[in-house]
């Protein structure tokens, strides 16, 4: 990369420390003894080196967006793709791929976004390939376990976390089988174990309990919250961590609960008949009631109103949550946490915003929304997009939810005045969850903007 005049030595340096100083700790890596034992992984890889470097350009303002970045940008896509012809892949391409999986690197004027359930997955299986788990686990149990066995387990935690959310995001299977799963709490047993590796650990976790529900469509609440309350007996104490990364967790839980109480509301509108059975069996099939037929009728309809605004309010309350938790984050690591999180956070605004659409009533509403694109929209780095799609997306709409533009000054036949506030327009369409996730939203930005 130096050798063919994309950076100089200097800034090679330069963008390399970057990455390991804010961006490699997202990861557990902070030099290059956290990834391989290669005296020169420059030579040996120069995907991961490259990789490195556009990601630490995306934070350096006089790189970012520059003809360098954009230069740079077009090499690491090319050693990509020339990488997804090999296998079995050395562990340090692997952790190539998961940078590039984790982080927006194109230059803005491109807008491209990179399939990361797909490049997840691809390194999820390298991975499996390259790393012996049994002879890992072994020297674990047999108290022999190194820091080169750590770092192998801390890599593919941290691949099965990235996978594992947006295989949620998007709503594809996950590639990773449940027994190569149960090998991620097993860095927890290491010496030096972190309070981020049991946080990665436990978001990971949370994931695969929420995919394994979506999967098998076990939307009753009782049956989620039964997993879900399980989870944070067993993991609820991290929040508590003195590490800023436990944000991560934090977020994580909005955004799961959300996605299964708006996957609920969703199912109580398109058919509330069965949606309202669902949530009146228990998790082996049995009825928890069983009304006369002469008031089945009523009963019903009362349940459904009734899980229809749970599930609303359930929705808004996660939704403002992940948001005020965006929000009270320095702009340093907003600018530093992987790009699943800027996601959520935008899912967040487009469920508020609908949420909002069907009972305009509370004006907070809008007024986060809109905070919280002011904030996005300056505190991530210059090759995220996805806050200013937002903000064309849910132009018209924030306008007309101006309280001093939504007010019209009528007076009554008493000649009392009133104030009517006139509801919000269309919104413009917007991607669903999983179009969101995959990248979809990408095409739609060049559009807008």
């Amino acid at each position: 990369m130096v050798e063919l005049g994309l950076l100089s030595e200097r800034q090679a340096l330069t963008l390399q420390e970057l990455f390991f100083q804010r961006v490699g700790p997202w990861i557990g890596v902070t030099n290059w003894n956290a990834i391989s034992e290669a005296r020169d992984v420059r030579r040996i890889s120069p995907l991961l080196f490259a990789a490195i470097c556009l990601q630490g350009g995306r934070l350096d303002p006089s790189f970012c967006n520059s003809p360098q970045h954009d230069h740079l940008y077009e090499h690491v896509r090319s050693l990509s793709g020339r990488e997804l012809l090999i296998s079995p892949l050395p562990l340090e391409s692997v952790c190539a791929l998961l940078i590039l999986a984790m982080w927006s690197t194109s230059p803005k004027e491109k807008a491209e976004f990179i399939d990361s359930w797909l490049m997840s997955g691809y390194a999820v299986q390298q991975a499996k390939l390259t790393i012996n788990f049994s002879a890992l686990l072994k020297n674990l149990n047999d108290g022999r376990a190194d820091h080169i066995d750590q770092r192998r387990l801390r890599l593919w935690n941290m691949i099965c976390l990235c996978h594992l959310q947006f295989a949620v995001g998007t709503g594809r299977p996950s590639v990773i089988a449940p027994e190569y799963l149960e090998h991620c709490p097993a860095i927890l047993n290491t010496i030096e174990a972190t309070v981020y590796d049991g946080i990665s650990v436990a978001t990971l976790q949370l994931f695969a309990i929420v995919q394994d529900l979506l999967k098998h469509n076990s939307l009753s609440e009782e049956h989620s919250r039964k997993h879900l309350k399980a989870w944070t007996i067993k993991w609820g104490h991290l929040l508590d961590a003195n590490d800023h990364r436990v944000c991560v967790l934090q977020m994580a839980i909005d955004f799961c609960h959300l996605v299964l109480d708006r996957r609920c509301l969703d199912h109580l509108n398109s058919d509330p008949s069965s949606a309202v059975e669902r949530h009146t069996m228990s998790p082996n099939g049995e009825k928890l009631n069983s009304p006369s037929a002469s008031s089945r009728a009523d009963r019903s309809s009362i349940h459904t109103h009734s899980l229809r605004e749970r599930y609303f309010l359930l929705c808004q309350e996660h939704a403002m949550q992940l948001l005020h938790t965006f929000k009270s984050l320095p702009m340093t690591t907003s600018e530093e946490v992987p790009e699943f999180l800027h996601l959520c956070v935008v899912y967040a605004m487009i469920v508020l915003a609908e949420l909002y659409k069907e009972q305009p009533h509370d004006q907070t509403v809008p007024a986060i929304i809109r905070e919280t694109l002011a904030y996005g929209q300056q505190a991530v780095s210059g090759t995220t997009i996805s806050f200013e799609f937002t903000k064309a997306a849910l132009g018209d709409f924030l306008d007309s939810t101006d309280v001093q533009a939504q007010q019209q000054h009528v007076v009554d036949p008493s000649n009392h005045h009133i104030d009517v506030v006139a509801p919000p327009p269309e919104l413009w369409e917007l991607p669903q969850m999983e179009d969101l996730f995959s990248g979809a939203f990408t095409d739609n930005y060049r559009w807008y903007g």
